[in-house]
């Protein structure tokens, strides 16, 4: 059996044929507004100043041609079985189930209800109860066959409360049996693994949160189409969003889901499911179905989620697939319908005879010919803007404006130069569109704002205003370019409706720009939504950004224009006085929803354009079909021929076949002998392909049961629900196929390291970004199964290891564990580790400077300390060497591979031996015979490489003498009690010692690099310093090799030709020339430590 979603109703209006034969299955919604229904009769008994547009239209047309127009949601699912025979399933009957049964079921020739489940025990899902009597099926002796419902212990003491003659078990006299619903009441679990039947149909439970402390189900079903229907949900249990998710049952084919919060929760829950297609019930009248679909569709063209199709349920088909209009006369006679390459429709034209000024005389456009080519031009003389097109179906127009600015020269409270750039649109038929547009405001300590008034004047009371926030320290502080605007470099609100009168400006107020180093401009503009991409370009240089929104023509806006004389005339008189702009039969009039006035729109079935006198054509869906192929779909007639009529078409079969059960198809017609041959071969046909698919479907069911079954055994449901009770966002859960598609399937040709706690592959996310991908041991035992008491501690793990915010540290990015070993996924760092900066092959050795060492040595305890004493729990690294200090394009170091050593701080023999051989020469012997990891055990490691870094050979070397492996930590130990230090240190250091006097002093740093380094291989752990006061000394250190650095720059000044080297030093920060390093910030607070004193001399050195 195949589900095919039914194209959704208009409104609740005329909804299309069902989209497959009598012999296929379907649904059908009955109604898709929320739990009052629409049009709300509060909007229409007590209207507000600014009536309901939505409401008001809900009233306006039949309900039968109208989006607006919803009854309860309601959902009727018509299930054909293997034998041919149809059941019809309902999922809730509430206020509005007689109205639904009334137009639907008798539209689509429905002949009664076989089964009922209810999601819950409000009025919107029970109260209809009563009317079940209307649909019930007939039993052979023409008695009434009792009708299954479905529902929770906790729905069906509700109902017994309010519906008690609904449990009698038999009626008694004088009970009309015609009259009283005979239900067979069947209590279900509301739970995911506790499935049942209803009619011959599996349902799976999906429980929600409607509201806080009260649960609602939604249902999962569907043999080959996988449909989720959830009608009233406001949070999801982590639960079942895995079980919908890709990672728990597989991709949905379709999600029908309520949306009372459409841009907020709604579309990220739509994008964590991802299913194939989503479809939206459940609206409240702030939803008005034309422009809501129009945004959604919008939406799913720039969102990464792949969702064919994303749409409210309202109208049976979309406006946009019939509102071609070419070839049908969108201006007035003798006209000129087009300036240049854009179309100009009526009430606007250019001239004073071609445009309705009758209505506003901004109507009336200029087309300016000496440009190339021509544009039109609105507004009057002195105040023009460029127009780039016009939507008269949306009411829309958009054109270019300016945007604000404000410079600073200085760390001044108040800009060197400002503008201010403003929309007076008082008395006109415009407004600024505040869902087309956002003010965006561009730069670093910038207070954006956009104020404004409805009448232009300024009367405090009538004062609007709104605005956001920016900063960024350094220009590198910002998002990337194309980052979204929240924040940091850039920030975007929306704006209101119905505010003729504004502008974007800034608070320059005894306001200083901190950053007018880098940053001296601020800008501030309304905007089309979308269209402003960050960039840190835009904030350099001094209104270079203005600049080139200037050179490319402005910024982009839209304006909402309608007729501004009143709401929607109600009477002939009154459209006769007005003058009524809506002339063209077969039209009618839209409230606006951006202050008071109307619009104009063709009726369905219509195009053109409903201001001009016969505006309004007629859809030729026949045309149509035959010029696309997509208008097939959308007005369906198969094997027939396709009739248009006058707002519609009809479908004539011809001869030799009949209608196939629908208005829109027609099926052969053969004789019984033809029948048998072909219902034998398509049985044969059938059972072959069913074998297959079953086989198909047994194989695709046991990898996604081993996959569920590894991501629950690695506490994949357990890492769910502490991201969603932790809200945390920094850590993504990626599935097997995502890692295989990013490493081109594991290859060997991706691998970039290998290490006593996994395989370290280079791979490349769907978003471009370069990760490092770890298949870690740590989490596993054995068999490669989480140990049943360390799921919880595994999860905690990944959760504070994902919240890692240090420089330094390689961050975790996400993880896999739907697979057999869990796998880590970090960012990638690329030019390689210290190792190999070190002790990388090749003929001549790279020259590593001693301030190098110093910075690479000061980071990377840094990083260390940090995990210690900084994060928010103490982390051990467990794994310190120089393979796993890597570097970055500006050489910087970033500590890796602690993520799996943190996991476990004791491990058993067979963990420990493969340990030691991923850690020879950087061991702590204390840890070596306890088996157990300390902070101290961290600091040993890092003394080993301290070492690495000051004589430059390998952990464990070759002893050019004898031949045999070495320990690097023993020999620098007894040449430093042998007093030979001189003869183990990498000679590049400090040089020869009869070199020059500033050798002394960068022995002296050596040397007591060199201490520090033994005291950290102290025998015993408690001997050995704390991390962070390694990380404070070595800060020391390289100080005072910069401070060496500095004084032979200056010395070295006057034997430069004359010119002379600008050097800088700042606070802790690095020194060179011309440059100011701002990455190094790092402060002491031992002034006694910032002194350094170094009494060591280079004879004392070479002892």
């Amino acid at each position: 059996m195949a589900f095919a979603s039914m194209e959704p109703p208009a409104g609740d209006a005329a909804p299309p044929p069902l989209s497959s034969s009598s012999s296929s299955s379907s649904v059908i919604f009955l109604g898709t507004g929320c739990s009052g229904a629409l049009p709300d009769t509060r909007c229409l008994i007590t209207p507000s100043a600014l009536p309901c547009a939505v409401c008001s239209m809900g009233v306006s047309l039949p309900p039968e041609q109208n989006p607006n127009y919803r009854c309860n949601t309601s959902l009727l699912i018509d299930y054909c079985q293997d034998d041919g025979t149809h059941e019809y399933i309902i999922i809730d009957v509430g206020k509005t189930f007689r109205e639904q049964v009334l137009r639907w079921f008798v539209h689509h020739k429905i002949p009664w209800v076989n089964s009922i489940i209810l999601t819950h025990d409000h009025a919107d899902a029970v109260l209809g109860l009563d009317d079940v009597w209307m649909v019930q099926p007939k039993g052979c002796s023409n008695d009434f066959r009792r009708v299954p419902i479905f529902l929770t212990q906790f729905t069906m003491d509700s109902v017994a409360a309010r519906f008690p003659y609904l449990l009698k078990n038999k009626l008694e006299e004088g009970d009309e049996v015609s009259q009283v619903a005979q239900l067979d009441w069947r209590i279900i679990e509301g739970d995911i693994d506790k499935p049942f039947v209803s009619s011959g149909l599996e349902f799976v439970p999906l429980p929600v949160m409607h509201g806080e402390g009260y649960v609602c189900l939604g249902f999962l079903f569907g043999r080959k189409a996988k449909i989720a229907y959830l009608s009233d949900v406001s949070r999801f249990l982590p639960e079942t969003e895995y079980a919908i998710s890709k990672s728990g049952a597989g991709q949905l084919d379709l999600l029908i889901l309520e949306t009372n919060t459409l841009y907020g929760k709604t579309l990220d829950a739509v994008k964590r499911i991802s299913p194939k297609r989503a479809l939206l019930i459940g609206m409240r009248h702030e939803f008005e179905h034309d422009r809501e679909n129009q945004n959604l569709a919008e939406w799913s063209s720039r969102s990464t989620v792949s969702i064919p199709l994303l749409l409210f349920l309202s109208t049976a088909t979309s406006s946009a697939a019939v509102s071609s209009t070419s070839g049908r006369a969108m201006s007035l006679p003798g006209c000129p319908d087009k300036c240049g390459n854009v179309s100009i429709p009526y009430p606007f034209g250019v001239g004073d005879r071609c445009a309705a000024v009758g209505l506003s005389r901004f109507f009336n456009l200029t087309c300016d010919d000496s440009r190339s080519p021509p544009v039109p031009m609105l507004g009057d003389p002195d105040a023009q803007a460029v127009v780039i097109d016009f939507s008269p179906e949306r009411g829309e127009l958009r054109l270019y404006a300016g945007l604000s600015y404000a410079c600073y020269a200085s760390s001044a409270t108040s800009p060197s130069t400002n503008a201010t750039f403003v929309f007076s649109l008082v008395d006109t038929p415009f407004r600024v569109s505040p869902s087309r547009n956002r003010l965006t405001v561009v730069g670093c300590s910038a207070l954006g704002l956009v104020v404004g008034t409805a009448n232009g004047g300024g009367d405090d009371d009538d004062l609007y205003a709104t605005g956001c926030f920016t900063y960024c320290a350094e220009l590198n502080g910002t998002g990337a370019d194309g980052a979204p605007c929240a924040g940091t470099g850039c920030c975007q609100v929306p704006i209101s409706p119905d505010i003729p009168y504004l502008g974007a400006a800034f608070r320059t107020s005894n306001w200083t720009n901190t950053a007018w180093r880098f940053n001296p401009c601020f800008y501030a503009m309304v905007a089309e939504d979308g269209w402003y991409s960050f960039r840190r370009r835009d904030l350099v240089g001094v209104l270079a950004y203005y600049n080139e929104t200037v050179d490319a023509g402005g910024i982009p806006v839209v304006l909402d224009w309608a007729v501004r004389d009143g709401w929607c005339p109600e009477t002939a008189e009154e459209k006769a006085r007005r003058k009524y702009a809506c002339v063209s039969d077969n039209s009618h009039c839209v409230n606006s929803s951006n202050g008071m006035g109307y619009t104009c729109n063709c009726s369905q079935g219509y195009e053109g354009n409903p201001y001009l006198d016969g505006g309004c054509q007629d859809i030729n869906e026949c045309v149509l079909r035959e010029q696309d192929p997509k208008y097939e779909e959308m007005y369906p007639c198969r094997h027939g021929i396709c009739i248009n009529t006058a707002g519609s078409y009809r479908c004539k079969c011809k001869a030799g076949t009949k209608r196939d059960g629908t208005n829109f198809g027609c099926q052969q017609v053969l004789p019984m002998s033809a029948k048998v041959v072909v219902g034998l071969s398509a049985c044969a046909i059938l059972a072959m392909a069913l074998s297959c698919l079953l086989v198909i479907q047994l194989q695709r069911r046991k990898h996604i049961q081993e996959k569920q079954q590894y991501f629950k055994q690695n506490g994949g449901l357990r890492l769910f629900d502490e991201m969603v009770s932790r809200q945390v966002d920094t850590v993504r859960v990626l599935t097997e196929d995502e890692l295989k598609k990013a490493t081109n399937n594991f290859s060997d040709d991706q691998v970039i390291g290998c290490g006593g706690h996994g395989t370290v592959y280079r791979g490349t996310l769907d978003d471009l970004r370069e990760v490092a991908i770890k298949r870690s041991k740590a989490a596993v035992d054995g068999d490669g199964n989480v140990d049943g008491g360390c799921e919880d501690e595994f999860v905690n793990e990944i959760i504070v290891l994902s919240q890692i915010n240090h420089r330094h540290v390689v961050r975790l990015l996400g993880c896999c564990l739907e697979v057999h070993v869990p796998m880590l996924v970090y960012e990638f760092v690329p030019n390689g580790t210290l190792f190999e900066l070190l002790h990388g092959g090749g003929t001549a050795r790279r020259p590593v400077s001693l301030g190098l060492r110093l910075k690479i040595a000061a980071q990377s305890a840094d990083a260390l300390a940090y995990l210690h004493s900084s994060a928010s729990r103490a982390i051990l690294h467990g794994d310190v060497k120089s393979l796993n200090i890597l570097l970055d394009d500006g050489l910087d170091a970033k500590v890796a591979d602690f993520g799996a050593s943190a996991l476990k701080s004791t491990m058993g023999e067979g963990e420990f031996i493969e340990y030691v051989q991923g850690t020879l020469g950087y061991l702590d012997p204390e840890s070596f015979v306890s088996r157990h990891l300390t902070d101290k055990s961290d600091v040993y490691s890092f003394g080993v490489v301290l070492v690495e870094l000051a004589t430059r050979r390998k952990a464990v070397y070759d002893d050019d003498g004898s031949g045999q492996k070495r320990s690097l930590s023993t020999a620098f130990l007894a040449a430093l009690r042998r007093g030979e230090l001189w003869s183990v240190l990498d000679r590049d250091l400090v040089g020869h010692p009869d070199d020059n006097d500033k050798v002394a002093v960068a022995v002296d740093v050596v040397r007591e690099l060199a201490e520090l380094a033994a005291r950290c291989l102290g025998p015993r752990g408690d001997e050995r310093p704390a991390m962070k006061e390694v990380a404070e000394r070595l800060e020391v250190l390289r100080r005072a090799e910069m401070q060496v650095v500095v004084a032979a720059a200056g010395a070295g000044r006057d034997s430069n030709d004359g010119e002379v080297d600008r050097w800088i030093m700042c606070g802790g920060g690095s020194v060179g020339r011309g440059h100011l390093d701002t990455t190094a910030s790092y402060q002491s607070t031992s002034t006694e430590t910032d002194k350094m004193p170094l009494p060591l001399s280079v004879d004392d050195l070479a002892r």
